[in-house]
């Protein structure tokens, strides 16, 4: 697969704020992640071609479920998870959200975690903490960092430091740079996940 027009068509699937209520599927799976006013929601609708595919808000914490859509026909599973960190939610729903998370990471196999930093911020400890997590787990991680055209051009060495050797990608969704390479990025961890799966075959 190399059309980049895969990301022209993407369907809701599913929502959930309970793990047990996600339906699986034998697809790539590719999740993002990231804290509660990083810009998630409105670096997935650039990726993919669409305004509407996750709900942009001003006020942080308004993702409260974790929510899969189909890319262009059974291609993949995208999943968007609930930000952590700083959000307008009660204790009952943060406490909620922390465990519909922790349940994901640890019964659930992406091929991916896209885990998005914003650039302004840089790696902040409640970062960390999910980093270790998904590290100690096992999970693959490729940073987008967020917000890029809101820094000065010397602080992105600083930025590719914090990365500590994983896979990271920069982007602005203001002026679209960055983008197409989340895209092939995504490409290509399909193409890989799929090749995988044939050998195991």
């Amino acid at each position: 697969m190399k059309d980049n027009k895969v990301f022209n068509s993407i369907q809701f699937l599913a929502g959930a704020n309970k793990f047990i209520a996600l339906p699986s599927n034998n697809l790539p799976e590719i999740a993002f992640w990231g804290r509660s006013n990083v810009g998630k929601s409105s670096a997935i609708n650039s990726i993919f071609n669409n305004k509407t595919v996750a709900r942009v808000s001003k006020t942080p914490g308004r993702t409260q479920q974790i929510n899969l859509f189909i890319l262009d026909n059974n291609v993949a599973t995208i999943a968007d998870l609930p930000g952590y960190g700083y959000a307008k939610v009660s204790k009952t729903v943060a406490d909620n959200l922390y465990q519909l998370c922790y349940d994901y990471l640890h019964a659930r196999s992406p091929s991916r975690i896209f885990l998005l930093i914003d650039a302004r911020r840089g790696i902040m400890d409640v970062d960390n903490d999910v980093i270790d997590a998904m590290r100690f787990i096992g999970h693959k991680i490729c940073f987008i960092f967020t917000k890029i055209d809101l820094i000065e051009r010397n602080a992105l060495e600083s930025l590719k430091s914090q990365a500590q050797g994983d896979e990271y990608l920069m982007i602005s969704n203001k002026s679209g740079y960055g983008v197409e390479d989340v895209r092939k990025k995504i490409i290509d961890i399909i193409n890989a996940t799929k090749d995988n799966n044939r050998k195991t075959i």
